[in-house]
């Protein structure tokens, strides 16, 4: 009442307090007829109502599966005596602070000594590590995958994860939430009920009748008006979207979602991680067995996620996923028509006992190289090769070219001075990514990829036709200023995994984040995939179109009883007693209708 906007639980405490007042006073005045059941019977049905609703709520919440958090919260400082373990806060700029190989970079700063490879990945998006050497920058959040660095704290000590952080607080405190459409509805049936219910009190009063007579009838009226069905039309069928989406695995933490999908006009979806899987893997090599087992040789020494690829994938050959074109010759490159030979068939094996040893390994920037059963041996970047002096054939450097063309990233193999092959290694993409944004677009619903990787990397989706555009090379900061923009156009909804997604999670009308994600991203989004599923996108989508027409029933429902019963009060033909049993029976039929499953 002060805030001056009425809603359905004015209308409910109006409703008890009335029968209550009115019940108190026929007591005292030694009057027969009181009420004070009705007064329980209304605050019954509202509380359980409100009890399911909160209880699926909260089993949402014990749903979902721990999610990673990755903000570091104390950081090992270079002392003269040694090292000391210390809060972030009590670092200061012109700290040093040292991070081994696992380890998370605890704040912003400069690499003063050693070398590692460091993964931005949680932060700028980037799938692969860079290498990290002295006087360059590392950025707070990312992780050292190997080797160990020392860095000096920058002037503001903090982490680029934590101004993530802040963004996403930001971001979501001035973001409102929709009002339920049974409020709106309440603005108006409210004042509408109570001036009503004054009205045929004061015109029973004037007509001459008896003032408990015309009091009960304009209790009758409160009473068999309370929207108890009204109020649960919304929430009930809400609850029921939760409760579906929970059995397929999918939490939402945010009840406003389904009205809010409904109205999406365009899906944003993060490309590393949610369109992909985010893990590396070998998809296609023309080397030859005994050339890939010294090129693995080498790699089991590397930290970097390709050369992992690369030993995975001929070490562990049962192990290592399938793809088309995936395969090993044993003289040289793949023919037309030509089969690839199984892992199994390598003639050379690849560990500590087996006969390919390696005398030396060298890690550089853009490789590794080393002798392999005294043979040299390089493998990486063709820039690697150009800065030896060694020879790569046109061809090789046209497949290469071709394959960082297509959003992967090719690795050159030789030894002796010259490159005999290529290893082609991806992310590979999410099974049903087509199907999902095919839906989306047939829906009539514009489709966006966003990522922090390169244009090559994101050229897969903007060849497809349901993809509407894309947009590469975009830092976490530049994503949310990005959704931002994209929301002039109509309702966005953003989908993502990683912490690098959680300010444009937030940015969105509506965040949706893959279960394999980070904590932030959950925290920043409206609903998290557990499963990981990427077709769970579209499942949500038609859980909001169900939740959406299971609400327009409950409120006809709703508004056809409230147009039978209100007649029947005015006329004196209801007393309170049976009108709290009617409004109890309109909300069990609400409350019925809502327990069947949205997508029978």
């Amino acid at each position: 009442m002060r805030q001056r906007e009425p809603n359905m639980d004015l209308l409910v405490a109006i409703a008890a307090v009335s029968a209550y007042l009115y019940s108190a006073l026929v007591t005292l005045t030694g009057g027969e007829h009181i009420y004070f059941d009705v007064t329980v019977a209304i605050i019954v049905i509202v509380t359980v109502g409100n009890h399911y609703e909160s209880t699926l709520k909260k089993q949402a919440a014990d749903r979902l599966s721990e999610l990673t958090a990755v903000q570091a919260d104390k950081a090992r400082r270079v002392t003269e005596d040694g090292y000391e373990d210390v809060p972030l806060d009590q670092l200061a700029p012109d700290d040093r602070v040292l991070v081994r190989s696992g380890g998370r970079v605890p704040v912003d700063g400069i690499v003063v000594e050693g070398e590692a490879s460091v993964d931005e990945a949680v932060v700028t998006g980037e799938s692969l590590p860079v290498r990290k050497s002295p006087g360059e920058q590392v950025v707070g959040g990312s992780v050292v995958t190997g080797g160990a660095v020392t860095i000096r704290v920058g002037e503001d000590a903090t982490s680029s994860l934590d101004r993530i952080a802040e963004l996403v607080w930001n971001l979501q405190s001035g973001t409102s939430g929709i009002q339920k459409l049974a409020d709106r509805l309440a603005t108006v049936f409210v004042p509408l009920v109570l001036a009503l219910a004054v009205t045929v009190t004061v015109a029973y009063l004037v007509t001459g009748a008896a003032l408990t007579t015309a009091l009960l009838t304009g209790l009758t009226m409160l009473i068999v008006s309370c929207p108890c069905a009204l109020g649960l039309a919304t929430p009930l069928a809400v609850a029921a979207g939760l409760r579906d989406a929970l059995d397929r695995s999918i939490v939402v933490f945010d009840d406003t979602v389904f009205e809010r999908l409904r109205d999406a006009d365009t899906v944003v979806f993060d490309k590393t991680g949610t369109l992909t899987t985010g893990e590396m893997r070998v998809l296609e090599t023309d080397l030859s067995a005994g050339l890939l087992a010294q090129a693995a040789a080498l790699e089991e020494r590397s930290a970097h996620p390709v050369g992992e690829a690369i030993a995975a994938a001929a070490s562990r050959p049962d192990s290592s996923p399938t793809a088309e074109g995936l395969g090993v010759t044993d003289g040289g490159p793949l023919t037309d028509g030509q089969q690839p030979t199984d892992y199994e068939q390598a003639d050379t094996t690849i560990d500590s006992t087996g006969e390919t040893m390696v005398e030396s390994f060298e890690s550089h920037t853009r490789g590794v190289s080393g002798e392999v059963d005294g043979t040299p041996v390089v493998v990486g970047h063709p820039k690697l090769f150009a800065s030896r002096g060694w020879d790569v054939p046109d061809r090789l450097a046209d497949r290469a070219a071709e394959a960082r063309s297509e959003g992967h990233v090719a690795v050159l193999v030789g030894r002796d001075g010259a490159a005999e092959g290529v290893v082609v290694a991806g992310d590979r993409l999410r099974s049903g990514w087509e199907e999902t944004v095919t839906s989306l677009e047939t829906d009539g619903v514009d489709v966006i990829v966003l990522t922090g990787d390169d244009a090559e990397a994101a050229a897969r989706f903007r060849d497809h036709d349901a993809v509407t555009e894309v947009f590469a090379g975009v830092p976490p900061e530049g994503k949310a200023e990005t959704v931002t923009r994209l929301r002039q156009r109509g309702q966005t909804v953003m989908v993502g995994d990683g912490t690098n997604d959680a300010p444009a999670l937030a940015a969105a009308d509506l965040g949706i984040a893959l279960g394999g994600g980070t904590a932030m991203a959950a925290d920043a989004a409206d609903a998290a995939i557990v499963d990981d599923d990427l077709g769970s996108v579209g499942t949500v989508f038609e859980l909001s179109q169900a939740a959406g027409s299971r609400i327009r029933g409950n409120i006809a429902w709703a508004f056809c009883y409230n147009a039978v019963a209100i007649p029947l009060a005015i006329t004196g033909l209801l007393n309170p007693l049976f009108a709290a049993l009617a409004m109890a029976a309109s909300s069990l039929l609400v409350t019925l209708n809502s327990t069947r499953s949205l997508l029978d």
